[in-house]
């Protein structure tokens, strides 16, 4: 008896769904969409060919599926962790943790801003996917953050889009670090400091 059309072969080498969509993950956070190949993939890893079409039927519902539970995940404890009380004394001090939180994510996390970062200059349809489920709900919450700071007078009026712009201008580089530490010798081994980041941020947003 035949095996039905789109399943492995029996004695094919196999993995677990979850272990296909980690592996998928670090694909997809390497390479443009178009420039993931299953095929290849599956060669890399010594599996049937039909093993992804079997769990996930095509490279775009794989690509979703990596996005909806790897990136779902820590962006649903990064915005668990982003609360505004408009009563808060000190929204200056919560302005700046969004942006600290953030960034400290970026550099444990790098692979997934890689995926987003390839996602958002490769394809309108996946960007704006990303965008809107994922980046546009934190920067919502700094956007709030933003505007109550201005609105008490703790730092000079600035747009929504230039605190955006140095926010992931910062997440760029900091999962990125060899294009911001050319020709420097860092003797310390310690990288980007996210500290010294959000220093800089924030220092430029005190009243002059």
């Amino acid at each position: 008896m035949g095996r039905a059309p789109g399943r492995p072969a029996a004695n094919a080498n196999t993995l677990s769904r979850t272990e296909l969509l980690e592996h998928a993950f670090e694909e997809f956070s390497e390479r443009s969409f178009n420039d993931v190949s299953l095929r290849a993939l599956a060669k890399k890893l010594r599996v049937s060919d039909s093993l992804f079409n079997h769990h996930f039927g095509s490279k775009q519902k794989l690509w979703r599926e990596v996005v909806d539970t790897i990136i779902e995940r820590e962006f649903r404890q990064l915005i668990s962790e982003l609360q505004l009380d408009p009563a808060m004394d000190n929204a200056l001090s919560m302005l700046r943790s969004y942006i600290s939180v953030m960034l400290e994510v970026a550099k444990r996390k790098p692979a997934m801003f890689k995926l987003i970062f390839n996602v958002l200059s490769d394809d309108e349809e996946r960007a704006k996917y990303v965008l809107d489920r994922y980046l546009k709900p934190y920067m919502k919450i700094v956007d709030r953050a933003l505007a109550l700071c201005i609105e008490r007078g703790e730092i000079r009026s600035i747009t929504n889009v230039t605190l955006h712009t140095l926010i992931l201008g910062s997440v760029n580089m900091l999962i990125r670090p060899e294009f911001a530490m050319q020709g420097i010798e860092d003797s310390s081994r310690q990288g980007i400091q996210v500290d010294s980041l959000v220093d800089v941020i924030m220092h430029g947003l005190i009243p002059r």
